[in-house]
């Protein structure tokens, strides 16, 4: 059996040797390279041993070849191939060498973006996959997290005013407009470049007086008949047409009354009048009688009338 054979073999059947992986070789060598890199892992042996290659990452076995030497030799590696490498004695448990390969390139985007939309606050969360080994060592490339975010549909873009680190996974966004919705886009960024953005939406509530007062309205119209509102209807346009009339009425009789008040008024006046002056119902309306009747009071007056009215008695 070929060592490529062995290789492929022993990787379908990782479950059974899986657990050597879970005990990290203290002398196991981490090495950097960058996409699209040619990667060759040396693994020294006797010649006659036969070896056999584990890898904790997916393995396709395209392009991967187990050299005659027991090196292996990966062309053109991709994000994918970062993971442990184990060369090991064929069918022993003997490790002969072991490396953790970090391949360096574009940062992972964002995954599991959500946003939990209240009245002026939105929550963003989100997932990050962060290479320990990158962020950890100084030749790694460090990766940060960028957002902005804008109302539908103004062209603006909003960014915030704070780093966000890359191990943080939720970002609180305050003094949103209320029954509004927004686009978030957020990505990742290293010294190797951009990742993809992720984008998503999210639509901010009702100010919360107008949903209290609809609430209220929604309780109040619960069980509203239309017969009942119609009755009132009726009910109000009767009242305001009584009471309508009964002013019209009153303000009629009271015109009238006014008028016959003051007619009485003057025909009291005019008893006083005639009693102490027999003259004046006549003279009133003449001159003359004025003036004859101004001469008889004139003559009833004086004392020679008087003196002549007793000797007549």
């Amino acid at each position: 059996m070929i060592l490529r054979d062995l290789f492929v073999l022993l990787h379908l059947f990782k479950g059974v040797y899986g657990s050597i992986f879970d005990h990290v070789p203290d002398d196991m060598v981490t090495l950097y390279v960058d996409v699209n890199d040619e990667v060759n892992l040396p693994c020294d042996h006797s010649s006659n041993v036969s070896v056999a290659w584990l890898s904790e990452g997916p393995y396709d076995g395209v392009g991967r070849v187990v050299r005659k030497d027991g090196s292996l030799y990966l062309p053109n590696v991709t994000r994918e191939m970062t993971g442990y490498y184990i060369c090991r004695v064929e069918f022993e448990e003997r490790i002969l060498a072991s490396y953790n390969l970090v391949v360096r390139g574009l940062p992972d985007p964002p995954q599991n973006v959500t946003v939990h939309a209240l009245t002026v606050i939105a929550i963003v969360k989100w997932h990050l996959h962060l290479d320990e080994d990158w962020e950890d060592n100084v030749e790694g490339p460090k990766t940060t997290l960028q957002l902005r975010y804008r109302r539908i549909p103004s062209c603006q873009w909003l960014h915030l005013p704070h780093h966000i680190a890359p191990n943080q996974n939720q970002v609180d966004i305050y003094h949103l407009q209320p029954n509004s919705t927004y686009e978030f886009q957020l990505w990742t960024k290293n010294s190797y470049g951009t990742s993809d953005i992720v984008s998503v939406n999210g639509t901010t509530l009702h100010d919360v007086a107008e949903i209290e007062l609809a609430r209220m309205l929604e309780e109040n119209m619960e069980g509203f008949s239309p017969q009942v509102w119609i009755v009132a209807v009726v009910i109000v346009m009767g009242v305001t047409a009584v009471s309508g009339l009964y002013l019209l009425v009153d303000h009629c009789q009271q015109h009238r009354f006014g008028k016959s008040d003051a007619d009485g008024s003057e025909g009291i006046e005019l008893v006083p009048n005639i009693i102490e002056n027999p003259g004046y119902q006549t003279s009133h309306g003449d001159p003359n009688h004025h003036f004859e009747a101004a001469i008889h009071e004139s003559l009833l007056m004086s004392p020679t009338a008087s003196c002549s009215r007793t000797a007549l008695v």
